[in-house]
């Protein structure tokens, strides 16, 4: 499932539940880094703060999975999208985000019906999610 990049899903969600159960039995302290990392970098993700984001991937050594739950990137990248945050989706998408992930499929579709028809950078979020080859014959759920 591992593919190369800092953003790119090295386990299932299953095998993130698991993780996580393991490391708050042996180490809770821990655990709570990880999930207030993970927390921390959708935040990141909202406020496009690339220079941050990378600069604690290179502060561990682009090492991010073992510090972030992989489940959060899917959160960054669809915060990313609904806030027009260019940066950070090309950040995610050069560095190993899977842009064909089940959990991000309908992001084009909300991204699509959250902006105001009148708003010419509505089209910007929309043709970086098309270039990324999300599929746009994605049926959403009602």
């Amino acid at each position: 499932m591992a593919s190369a990049g800092v953003f790119a899903f090295s386990r299932t969600v299953q095998e993130e539940m698991d993780w996580m159960e393991t490391m708050r039995r042996a180490n809770p302290d821990a655990a709570e880094d990880v999930l207030s990392n993970s927390r921390l970098f959708v935040e990141l993700a909202a406020e496009g703060e690339v220079r941050s984001m990378a600069e604690i991937v290179a502060d561990v050594d682009g090492q991010l999975q073992n510090n972030v739950l992989c489940y959060y990137f899917v959160k960054m990248f669809q915060v990313a999208a609904s806030r027009r945050r260019m940066d950070v989706l090309k950040y995610m998408l050069d560095d190993g985000f899977d842009a064909h992930h089940a959990f991000v499929k309908d992001t084009l579709h909300r991204v699509i019906d959250a902006a105001a028809s009148d708003d010419e950078d509505t089209l910007q979020p929309v043709l970086h999610l098309l270039l990324a080859h999300m599929d746009v014959n994605f049926q959403v759920r009602s």
